[in-house]
């Protein structure tokens, strides 16, 4: 029952996605946001932790990297990936291209 739900609302949120709806996250990737672009992010942000992007502060206010979550390794809870951001906004919007990508893969 969950996964077919699950599977629903990823063919609706895959349907909601077009280049206006992203030119609008990279406009404003912390909002306010249209109705589409909040139920979008919605469904990202209940994804599971493990393989999650998260945005890394590697210098305050200066300089910002995205890092993936690896509960399996303890010893390397997170794996950092090599891009570097001068912009928080940049950073928060190449995490959301990420889960774009992943969604329309997956």
């Amino acid at each position: 029952m969950r996964e077919r739900f699950h599977r629903v609302a990823r063919e609706r949120v895959r349907g909601l996605i077009n280049d206006g709806l992203v030119a609008e996250h990279a406009a404003r990737p912390l909002g306010p946001h249209s109705d589409s672009l909040t139920r979008v992010l919605t469904f990202m942000r209940r994804a599971d932790i493990e393989g999650k992007q998260v945005l890394l502060t590697v210098e305050t206010d200066r300089r910002w990297r995205i890092a993936r979550v690896t509960r399996a390794d303890r010893t390397r809870p997170l794996i950092v990936e090599a891009d570097e951001f001068t912009s928080c906004h940049a950073a928060l919007h190449a995490i959301f291209l990420q889960r774009v990508e992943a969604l329309q893969l997956g």
